[in-house]
């Protein structure tokens, strides 16, 4: 399972998370919430990671099927 570890960053909404690879990932909510622009709202970093997570099952299914896809968008 993968895990990560997450620290305060300083500011009232300001975190880093980082994986078990070591990367770290800025997060932060938007200016009207409190934030200060320190990093990526954690909504979005949620869509990016559901959406790069469909694409790798889609990319995979594919590749088994020896099916090659052209575009990506």
């Amino acid at each position: 399972m993968t895990q990560i570890e997450l620290i305060r960053a300083g500011h009232d909404y300001a975190f880093d998370s980082i994986d078990e690879s070591g990367v770290i990932t800025k997060m932060d909510t938007k200016p009207e919430m409190g934030g200060v622009g320190y990093g990526a709202r954690p909504m979005g970093l949620l869509l990016n990671a559901l959406a790069g997570c469909a694409s790798i099952d889609i990319l995979s299914i594919l590749k088994k099927e020896s099916k090659k896809l052209q575009i990506i968008r």
